[in-house]
Formats: C-alpha cells, sequence, structure tokens
C-alpha cells in the first residue's frame, strides 16, 4: 500500500487495513494496548527506525476518530475505525516531525508484533508541492501568448458550450457573441465574420 503526502505537512492521519497470518482476513478488534503491537517508522535517508511499542507504552489511543491530535513525545496514537463497516481498517496519528525529516523522499510505516498478524508496510512518497498546490500552479501556467492553462479553458467552453448570439451587421458581415458556459450574462468572446469562414475583430474578456 503506497499514500502520497507533502513533506513538512501537518496533522497527517493515516488509515490501512491489518490481516490475519493464518487466513488473510481483516485482522478486528485490536486496540493501542493490544499486547506486541508494534508501529515502526523509517524514512529513506535513516539508517534506523523510529519504534513505537505496546510494550514500552509507546502507543496511545486516539480520542476522536479523523481529528489529529499531536501524540505524546516519543508516541503515536492508534485505533480501529470500525470493525462492522471497515473491518480491519485502522487509523495512526503520527508526530509531523516524522514527515519532515531533512532530505527525505519517503517513509515506510510497518505493524507487526501482535499474534496472528501479518505484518504490514505502508509506504508513503513525501512531496514538496502539495497536489492542491500542484494543480493551481498548472491551471496559471502561460500556455500561449501571455493567456493561462484556465483562462485559454474558459474561452474554449464559451465557444464549444456557451449560449451564442448572432447579429446581420447588415454589411455583410455577422457578430458572434459567446457567453460564458452556463451564465447568458457573460461574455467571454466578440468575433465579426469576414466572409463565409474568416473571422476578424476579435474581444477576448477573459475570467
Amino acid at each position: 500500500m503506497s499514500d502520497l503526502r507533502k513533506f513538512g505537512g501537518t496533522g497527517n492521519k493515516l488509515r490501512f487495513t491489518l490481516k490475519k497470518a493464518s487466513t488473510g482476513l481483516p485482522y478486528t478488534g485490536l486496540t493501542f494496548s493490544s499486547s506486541g503491537l508494534i508501529i515502526s517508522t523509517i524514512t529513506d535517508v535513516e539508517s534506523s527506525a523510529i519504534v513505537y511499542a505496546q510494550a514500552s507504552g509507546n502507543v496511545e489511543d486516539i480520542t476522536t476518530l479523523g481529528t489529529f491530535a499531536a501524540p505524546t513525545t516519543n508516541k503515536c496514537r492508534f485505533k480501529e475505525v470500525s470493525p462492522t463497516n471497515h473491518p480491519g481498517t485502522y487509523e495512526y496519528q503520527i508526530a509531523d516531525a516524522r514527515f519532515a525529516v531533512a532530505n527525505s523522499k519517503r517513509m515506510v510505516v510497518t505493524v507487526s508484533g501482535v499474534t496472528d498478524l501479518l505484518t504490514s508496510d505502508y509506504e508513503i512518497q513525501l512531496t514538496q508541492s502539495d497536489f492542491v498546490t500542484l494543480v493551481d500552479d498548472l491551471w496559471a501556467a502561460v500556455i500561449d501568448n501571455g493567456y493561462t492553462a484556465k483562462q485559454i479553458m474558459e474561452l474554449i467552453a464559451a465557444e464549444k458550450g456557451g449560449q451564442l448570439v448572432i447579429v446581420n451587421n447588415g454589411d455583410g458581415t455577422y457578430t458572434y457573441t459567446y457567453k460564458r458556459i452556463g451564465d447568458p450574462t457573460t461574455t467571454r468572446v466578440v468575433a465579426t465574420s469576414v466572409g463565409p469562414t474568416g473571422r476578424s475583430g476579435i474581444t477576448l474578456t477573459l475570467p
């Protein structure tokens, strides 16, 4: 199993499934105090793991699932999600510092130690840019003559899917006005036809 997280991101909550070694079925009923439970983390730049072990009292409960609460120093948090609706799925809350180890690009979380528990690995790739920021940057990229990808897409959308108003100018030309898709009150493109196929005098109203 794998995941993508922002390097240095805070409040990370992980959820993945644990299974029984004997049957391969979801392992339900575990708690932060289950005997032998070990949650280990290591990044690609570390030579030794940071280990949270039940035997050492380094695993603690999650008060509210889905709500991050910083673990006590040198501990992590662990809790079953729903044995009925999501059997075998557990939530893990790990200190922010583990997602900000200098120069690291990935971290592996390994859960083991409980009787009949199939050792499970969960790999997290750490990226310098979160996905939302990356998408925003792509839409803001200038791709043609000073126009951004977002602006060009909205102009195309107006011509292809917006309301079209055609006016006969009485001199053999026509004015075509393309409205914003889904919004007939906002003009995006105005063009005057020249002959049967050409057009000129194009005015763009950019978003």
